[in-house]
């Protein structure tokens, strides 16, 4: 510890060994929360939706166990794994060990600090931005050891990968994020928004009739289509003047609203639709839209395949244009609104660019 009582700009650790730190505690912490959390969801699943389980329940408490392992391990003297590895330890502007308060309150400003240790370059003493906002510095309390920069670039590697493969699990098998390019499923999902969908669910299961999913184009694999999913293998799907029918099951349409969307130039009738025994939505048509024109079908779906639409029915394509969605076609269910902003409003009226009202929004 004596090292830590010394004054001298020598003493503050710079970017690459506090660096090759965090990568250590970051693979320490990866290994028990990632596979924990996978866990947790396979015994808690369809109960907890994947991307329901990730957004509110595995971020806040991964952010939680960061907040603790780095308070607690960085408070009173203590290092954590990766510090004590570079004999690194952060201390107060007189050099000595923080109490647990202010090193908690480093970990909260660490988690919320967009910037990471990018600062540190341009600092004098070395700081990051949550050193400068709890007023803590990071020393070397003892000598670099041997060959320091083959284990910094080695931490730093094994961080990469270990978090690459981290990722690459999580997004090929339980959860996937997406942004919403066009207004085919208005208004239900808007051009901006950006969802997470839940891929575990199509591992699991069949869509059902009312299920907005998503899926490879039919016509071109490399693209991702999201539509509501409207028939069932075995059904017979036929639309009359604008009305949609499932097996003689006409879908139930209730008006709601009457608007004008600036981005179509069109006014706009919002309905809610039902079908029995399915959870009900929103579609919208187009006011002027002559429905009496709007025939299709009747064509049964073949097995494993599904029939979907868009709920902007007027502007969307769908299966009433290039057929059917097989089930291997399937990435999984959309799920919730993670983030989502109007591309017409420009980035200096971000206040209203960032559509506030359907961040977390639960999709139907």
């Amino acid at each position: 510890m004596k090292k830590a009582e010394h004054t001298g700009s020598e003493d503050y650790a710079g970017f690459w060994v506090r660096a090759g730190s965090i990568a250590i505690d970051g693979l320490i912490l990866s290994l028990v929360t990632v596979p924990g959390g996978i866990l947790f969801l396979r015994s808690a699943h369809p109960t907890i939706s994947s991307e329901v389980f990730f957004m509110f329940l595995f971020l806040p408490s991964t952010f939680l166990v960061q907040i603790l392992y780095f308070g607690w391990f960085n408070a009173d003297g203590r290092q954590s794994p990766g510090k004590n590895f570079f004999g690194l330890m952060v201390v107060d502007g007189s050099l000595k060990p923080v109490p647990l308060s202010q090193s908690l309150w480093r970990a909260v400003t660490y988690i919320i600090d967009v910037t990471g240790l990018l600062l540190v370059p341009f600092n004098r003493k070395k700081r990051a931005l949550h050193d400068i906002l709890a007023k803590t510095f990071v020393v070397r309390i003892k000598t670099p050891r041997n060959l320091e920069t083959t284990f910094i670039i080695s931490a730093l590697a094994a961080g990469f990968i270990m978090g690459n493969l981290f990722a690459n699990i999580l997004r090929n098998n339980y959860v996937q994020a997406f942004r919403i390019p066009t207004g085919s499923l208005k208004p239900t999902l808007l051009a901006g928004d950006f969802i997470l969908v839940d891929k575990y669910w199509a591992k699991k299961n069949v869509p059902q009739r009312g299920d907005m999913i998503v899926f490879k184009y039919p016509m071109n694999a490399n693209l991702d289509y999201i539509e509501r999913c409207i028939g069932l293998a075995g059904d017979t799907v036929k639309i009359r003047d604008g009305l949609v029918w499932v097996n003689d099951m006409e879908e139930h349409l209730q008006l709601l609203t009457k608007e004008y969307d600036p981005e179509e130039g069109q006014y706009t009738l919002e309905y809610e639709a039902k079908w029995k025994g399915a959870p009900s939505y929103r579609i919208r048509h187009y006011e002027a839209h002559n429905l009496n024109a709007e025939n299709f079908g009747p064509l049964v779906i073949p097995p494993k395949h599904y029939f979907v639409m868009g709920d902007n029915r007027d502007n969307s394509s769908d299966s009433r244009y290039w057929g059917f969605v097989p089930q291997e076609n399937i990435v999984g269910k959309a799920g919730i609104i993670y983030w989502s902003w109007d591309r017409s409003v420009p980035l200096s009226r971000l206040k209203e660019k960032i559509r506030w009202s359907r961040l977390g929004n639960v999709l139907q």
